[in-house]
């Protein structure tokens, strides 16, 4: 198994740059880990599923734009924004 590691991305929406975080563990196919869309969710939460699943996934676990560790720039986040970026994600991971 492949120790987990922190990632930073940049996601481009509505001509703005906001900053996210991943955190990535473990080897074979990618498994996104999404937690709940709450101000004091973040990645983290995740950290015990990914150990468990990460002799036979690469799981990723992701901060929701705006929430988690991430700067949390004044948006609107819409449920199209999360939308988009759920789109985003599954783009970029496949």
């Amino acid at each position: 198994m492949k120790p987990s590691r922190e990632a930073f991305f940049t996601w481009p929406w509505q001509g703005r740059r906001v900053d996210c975080a991943a955190t990535w563990c473990g080897t074979g196919p990618v498994a996104l880990l999404l937690s709940a869309v709450f101000s004091i969710a973040t990645r983290h939460e995740m950290a015990s599923l990914q150990a468990c699943l990460a002799h036979r996934l690469t799981t990723v676990a992701v901060d929701w734009p705006g929430f988690g560790t991430a700067d949390k720039p004044r948006m609107d986040w819409t449920p199209a924004a999360m939308s988009d970026f759920l789109a985003y994600l599954l783009h970029r991971l496949l």
